[in-house]
């Protein structure tokens, strides 16, 4: 099961730049492309990549700026705000996580 709709996910497809979206996967490519990196990752506990993850992926080919940087909108071990459990990343706008809806 679907977290979104397909109607909505085309509606979101087609108002992205399609060039933003080339630049963003040949630097995904560029990381991401090396056998002996993925290996290495592979062999690591998700604890112990979780935030060169969101650092590799969300900053650098996403573009979201990481706490502590000015103005961030996105940080690690998010404290839940329904049930108090904690994630390892979360999107912020105005200070709030997104939540799907």
């Amino acid at each position: 099961m679907s977290i979104f709709q397909k109607s909505v996910i085309n509606k979101y497809l087609q108002n992205l730049d399609q060039i933003e979206i080339q630049i963003a996967f040949k630097k995904f490519k560029k990381f991401y492309g090396e056998a002996e990196r993925i290996e290495n990752i592979r062999l690591l506990k998700e604890e112990n990549y979780q935030e060169g993850f969101l650092r590799e992926i969300f900053v650098d080919v996403l573009g979201y700026k990481i706490n502590p940087d000015k103005d961030y909108n996105l940080t690690t071990e998010f404290k839940n705000e329904t049930d108090s459990k904690k994630a390892d990343g979360a999107i912020l706008k105005d200070g709030k996580a997104i939540v799907p809806q």
